[in-house]
């Protein structure tokens, strides 16, 4: 399979962010300079989707780019910037020039990221945002500068909805230092920076490490080390307080051309797998692993982790949906250019799919902590489009309390940001109705769950009352109050992890 970095440096005379394989400090200012640019011309994520119309950039139909081009995006320095590096459009030279001046456009031309080609400018550069954060990784126009060579094995991953995710779910405990796995273009390693002393992001192509250099020094972030290996293999002998890891999952054909960033065996669990047995002797006792992946088979999970880790710690799982196969099958042929390819590889993973025995697919995200514990498994509202990771925070504590020696002494109480709503309707027959619910209206992280009259009760009594967990007697009480803590309506109060 041919390699963007093979076809860079035939073409240009280097891969595509040479420059950062030294840490060179003049390109660091101008990395720098470029991010200021951008934020002064109003290049940001609520900015950019409200251009495009969508919630999400990530939710961005496919194939649209001429049609926002013509009819949608306006021609100020906001509109080329979209044209130019989330639509992958090529401009004039004259459009590029009214959003950098000449030392930045020499800057971009001498690194790779844009081409110059018959008195058009276009990026072959991605960039997306999140929260301060500006992102850069592959696009796809690769594909209009090299006809055919869609399938390029070592293309920089998009920062998609599962990184996205992830950055928005890992619990942000304070650490000591932290570790990336498959950190591909420096997402989850550069927001780790913000929470950990020092911080380690690891993978196997080095076209994806310099993309990362380069996003660590656009966002003038210091004290991480990106180093090129097999996941824990170039940190052997090390431990670290967080683990994190946006692993490729997608079920691979056999026979098929594989996407690095992308596919992992025959159950998309090949590299899942290894991370999860390594986590134990590469994780100190305290340790938080969060990873996203598509989950095959989720009713298995249970006995899954215990297969592969050879034990059992408290491991939570978050799903945010499951997937039709069909259209999952649909979904990641998208990539191939013509409809005759991409319905011929959607029937060829269907087929792989019941030759594999994939069954379900969730999406979603795992959490687990060194403690010993059994699996839970959470449902959230729906996609992430907001930062979670405060609520998987309050779990992880009082999950802490709920199994520690100061259980009993601590307070069920109601779980920050749920709210309790009581509907009042009519029946059928016209007779009264009353419905309860508890949910969070602010956060994506509860669905709205339906309460019993008698849930609700106890809830006031809880409220009015605030007895110790040791006084409630009730076996009844008791049940309903474990169940509750299960679903994330109640928590305990404590500083656990802090």
């Amino acid at each position: 399979m041919t390699r963007l970095d093979e076809l860079n440096a035939a073409r240009f005379g280097q891969p595509v962010f040479a420059p950062f394989d030294d840490g060179s400090q003049t390109h660091a200012m101008l990395a720098q300079q470029l991010k200021a640019t951008l934020k002064s011309h109003g290049f940001d994520a609520i900015a950019i989707a409200a251009r495009l119309g969508v919630a999400q950039v990530q939710s961005l139909p496919p194939h649209l780019e001429h049609i926002l081009d013509r009819c949608v995006l306006s021609h100020d320095e906001l509109g080329i910037l979209i044209r130019l590096f989330v639509l992958n459009l090529p401009l004039t030279q004259y459009d590029v020039s009214k959003v950098f001046n000449s030392n930045l456009r020499t800057f971009l031309i001498d690194i790779g990221a844009l081409v110059v080609d018959g008195g058009k400018v276009q990026s072959v550069i991605s960039l997306f945002c999140l929260d301060d954060y500006i992102f850069a990784a592959d696009s796809f126009a690769y594909d209009a500068v090299w006809a055919g060579e869609v399938r390029a094995g070592d293309r920089v991953m998009y920062l998609g909805h599962d990184s996205l995710g992830l950055a928005l779910t890992a619990p942000r405990f304070k650490r000591r230092n932290a570790l990336d796995l498959c950190c591909g273009s420096g997402v989850q390693a550069i927001v780790a920076r913000s929470y950990s002393e020092h911080v380690v992001g690891v993978d196997i192509n080095p076209r994806a490490l310099r993309f990362a250099r380069f996003n660590a020094a656009m966002n003038a972030v210091d004290g991480i080390c990106f180093v090129e290996g097999d996941l824990y293999d170039p940190v052997d002998g090390e431990t670290f307080d967080a683990i994190l890891a946006n692993p490729p999952f997608v079920p691979a054909v056999v026979n098929d051309p594989a996407l690095m960033f992308r596919d992992a065996g025959a159950t998309g669990e090949s590299v899942l797998t290894r991370i999860l047995a390594g986590a134990e002797k590469h994780g100190t006792p305290d340790r938080v692993l969060s990873l996203v992946a598509d989950f095959i088979n989720l009713k298995n999970y249970a006995h899954k982790l215990v297969d592969w880790q050879l034990d059992q710690f408290r491991t939570f799982m978050f799903i945010e949906d499951e997937s039709h196969l069909v259209d999952y099958a649909i979904r990641h042929t998208a990539y191939l250019p013509s409809i005759q390819e991409r319905q011929d590889k959607a029937v060829r993973m269907l087929q792989h799919f019941t030759a594999s025995n994939i069954h379900t697919i969730h999406f979603g995200y795992l959490i687990q902590t060194g403690a010993e514990g059994n699996l839970t498994i959470h449902e959230l509202k729906g996609p992430i489009g907001n930062i979670i990771e405060t609520d998987v925070r309050r779990v992880l504590e009082g999950d802490g309390v709920r199994f520690s020696e100061t259980a009993k002494s601590s307070r069920p109480r109601l779980t920050p940001g749920v709210r309790i709503v009581v509907e009042i309707g009519r029946s059928h027959e016209s007779e009264e109705e009353i419905s309860i619910f508890a949910e969070t209206p602010d956060s994506d992280f509860l669905p709205r769950l339906a309460l019993s009259s008698a849930v609700y009760q106890l809830l006031e009594k809880l409220r009015e009352e605030q007895p110790l967990l040791c006084d409630i007697r009730d076996e009844e009480e008791q049940r309903l109050i474990t169940l509750l803590l299960d679903q994330r309506v109640l928590t305990l109060s404590s500083d656990y992890y802090r």
